[in-house]
C-alpha cells in the first residue's frame, strides 16, 4: 500500500493530477500491459498443451517421401525409355508387334501391319510402311532411317523375270497361278475378303458404302470407307477391275425423300434438308444448274454428286 501512496503521490507531484484521475491512469497502463503479455502467453500454453508426434505418424511421413522419390524416378526412367526407343533397325516383313512397340509406332499400326503380312501382303519399301492408315508423319520421319527397306522399288524390277526352264540342267521354273481380277460392283463380302490387308470388317463396311453410293466409278472413292488405307486400296485396285460401262445407280432427286437423300454418302443429313426445302419452294429441278442455286453446294462437292444424280421428273 505503501507502494501505491508513493506512485500516487509522485504522479500527483509530477503532472498535478488529482487522486482519482492517477488511480485511472494505473488501471490503464495495467490493462495494457496485460494486453500485450497475453499473445505470447496463448503461444506458450498451445506449445506446451500440444500432443507429441507419435513413431507411426513419422513412419507414414517417411513411406509418403519414399513413394514421391519412386514415382520421380519410375517418371525419370520411362522418359528415357522413350528417348532412346527408336534405335532398333528392323524387318517390318518380319518384326513382331512387340518390336515395332519398342521402336515407337504405335500398337494400332504394329497390329495393322502384322494383320497385312497376315493376309499374304508384303512390304517392298519404306513407301508400303508409309501408307500404313494411321502411321502419322513425324512418326514415319522418325523410324525411316530404320526400316531395313529400300525407299522405293523401280518399275519393272519385277516384271521382267526369266523363266528358268531356258538354262539346261536347272530345275523348271512354275509360275504361281494368276488370281482372275473382279467385278468390284459386283463382288460380295468373301471376295473382298480374300484381298490382303481386308479383313471381313472392312469387306462389309466396302459393301455397304457401295450400296449407300450407288456403286463405285473410280478408286478414289474407296477412300470415303472408314479404316481403309492407301496401301490396302492399291492392292485391291490390282486385284479388282471396275467396268467401262458401269452405269451407277441414280437418286431421284425430285421424288426422294429427304430421308432417302441422306442416305446418300454424297449429300447426307444437311445437304439433304436444304434440297428438300428449295424442292418444296421452287418446284422440281431440272438440271444441275437448278442445284447450283443451293448456296450451300460447292462445286466440287457437286462434281462428284453430278453422277448419281437423276433429274427425271415427276408425274
Amino acid at each position: 500500500m505503501k507502494i501505491k501512496e508513493e506512485l500516487q503521490n509522485a504522479f500527483q507531484y509530477l503532472i498535478a493530477l488529482n487522486h482519482r484521475e492517477v488511480n485511472s491512469i494505473m488501471l490503464m497502463s495495467a490493462g495494457i500491459i496485460v494486453v500485450l503479455l497475453i499473445p505470447a502467453l496463448v503461444k506458450e500454453i498451445l506449445y506446451r498443451v500440444q500432443p507429441p508426434v507419435l513413431n507411426t505418424e513419422i513412419q507414414i511421413l517417411d513411406s509418403l517421401l519414399v513413394e514421391i522419390e519412386e514415382t520421380h524416378h519410375e517418371k525419370f526412367s520411362r522418359a528415357t525409355k522413350v528417348a532412346f526407343r527408336f534405335q532398333i533397325p528392323f524387318d517390318p516383313n518380319a518384326a513382331s508387334t512387340g518390336l515395332l512397340d519398342s521402336i515407337g509406332i504405335p500398337p494400332w499400326v504394329a497390329k495393322g501391319m502384322v494383320n497385312y503380312r497376315n493376309k499374304g501382303g508384303k512390304f517392298k519399301s519404306k513407301k508400303d510402311v508409309k501408307k500404313m492408315y494411321g502411321l502419322a508423319d513425324s512418326v514415319f520421319a522418325r523410324i525411316q532411317n530404320l526400316i531395313l527397306l529400300p525407299d522405293s522399288i523401280p518399275k519393272g524390277m519385277f516384271g521382267n523375270r526369266r523363266d528358268s526352264s531356258t538354262f539346261a540342267g536347272k530345275k523348271t521354273f512354275q509360275p504361281k497361278p494368276k488370281w482372275a481380277p473382279f467385278n468390284l460392283n459386283l463382288a460380295d463380302t468373301f471376295q473382298l475378303d480374300k484381298v490382303f490387308g481386308i479383313g471381313m470388317k472392312s469387306a462389309k463396311r466396302i459393301a455397304k458404302y457401295r450400296d449407300e453410293l450407288g456403286g463405285f466409278i473410280n478408286y478414289e472413292q474407296l477412300h470415303g470407307v472408314w479404316g481403309l488405307d492407301s496401301l490396302v486400296i492399291e492392292t485391291l485396285q490390282e486385284k479388282s477391275f471396275i467396268a467401262p460401262d458401269f452405269a451407277p445407280q441414280k437418286v431421284k432427286i425430285n421424288s426422294a425423300t429427304e430421308e432417302q437423300l441422306a442416305t446418300h454418302p454424297f449429300i447426307r443429313k444437311t445437304l439433304a434438308r436444304y434440297i428438300s426445302r428449295y424442292r418444296k419452294q421452287h418446284g422440281a429441278y431440272h438440271s444441275v444448274d437448278d442445284i447450283l442455286k443451293i448456296k450451300v453446294i460447292q462445286p466440287g462437292m457437286l462434281e462428284k454428286l453430278i453422277p448419281y444424280l437423276d433429274f427425271e421428273q415427276p408425274q
